[in-house]
């Protein structure tokens, strides 16, 4: 019985399988789309691109050239940054002591000063040649760990002061991440605005454009925050960026998740991010 009722079902499945085909023909047929014959005005257009010659803008910054200094061109982007931040931790600072009603504090650490935060960010990068256990260490007077620069630039008190109230914007901003409305990157906003509009400011770009994204090694708690398990860095931030074929980043935006293009319409965050570099 098994034999017979195998062979009735390849039977079975035999004819639909023709049926099908045969209906799959007819379908085929009566589909079938005759295309027009080529016409003269359906040749491509290719248009010259008519853009400025790519490279440093002179316009801007006039006195940069092939001999400038690494610090000159860094501190072309940064300068402007130094100032914000110089200013918001001044600005945190008195209003935490303001919450505390410790004026003799405060007489003790007066605010700090632009060479201050070039100096402490100077340490900043300069740890990250010699890594330490703790940030004590490099302050460390033990043979091990003795580094004489840190203690030569920069008290470690003063340091460990500037650390504990860095900032990057106002904590009074109307602005609030627990609101979903409001903007997710409110806290470091000003900061990203200066570092792009400088990348654009700057450099004029070849005519050959990517849209690329990267992700920021990130395991902080943030609420755009990824994961991606088939990345090396399986945590972080997707950034995406625009880039020339030199690999210049023209422009850039951070992922944010699904964001409001206006007020009646939703777009996806890869769709509305994309529209924003380009």
């Amino acid at each position: 019985m098994d034999e017979d009722s195998d062979e009735e079902l390849e039977e079975i499945d035999g004819r639909m399988h023709s049926s099908s085909s045969s209906e799959d023909d007819d379908n085929t047929e009566e589909t079938e789309v005759m295309f027009r014959t080529r016409r003269a005005e359906d040749s491509s257009k290719v248009l010259d691109f008519t853009g400025p010659p790519s490279g440093v803008s002179h316009s801007v910054v006039p006195n940069i050239n092939a001999e400038s200094s690494p610090l000159s061109l860094f501190m072309l982007f940064f300068r402007q940054i130094f100032r914000l931040i110089l200013e918001e931790t001044n600005c945190y600072f008195r209003q935490y002591m303001a919450s505390k009603n410790t004026a003799s504090t405060s007489a003790q650490s007066p605010d700090i000063t632009v060479g201050e935060i070039y100096t402490f960010f100077a340490i900043i990068i300069q740890m990250g040649h010699g890594q330490h256990g703790s940030l004590k260490d490099y302050w460390s007077r033990e043979e091990q760990y003795c580094t004489s620069f840190y203690s030569d630039v920069m008290a470690r008190d003063r340091f460990f002061h500037i650390l504990r109230f860095l900032h990057f914007e106002d904590n009074d901003n109307p602005l609030s991440h627990d609101d979903p409305d409001n903007d997710r990157l409110w806290k470091i906003r000003k900061i990203f605005d200066i570092l792009s509009n400088k990348f654009c400011e700057m450099y004029i770009p070849t005519k050959h454009l990517a849209v690329d994204e990267v992700i920021v090694l990130y395991k902080g708690r943030v609420i755009f925050r990824q994961y991606i398990p088939k990345k090396r860095k399986r945590f972080g931030i997707k950034i995406y960026k625009l880039c020339d074929s030199l690999g210049y980043t023209y422009d850039m935006s951070v992922y944010l998740g699904k964001q409001r293009q206006h007020a009646t319409a939703e777009i996806t965050a890869t769709h509305g991010t994309v529209l924003q570099v380009i």
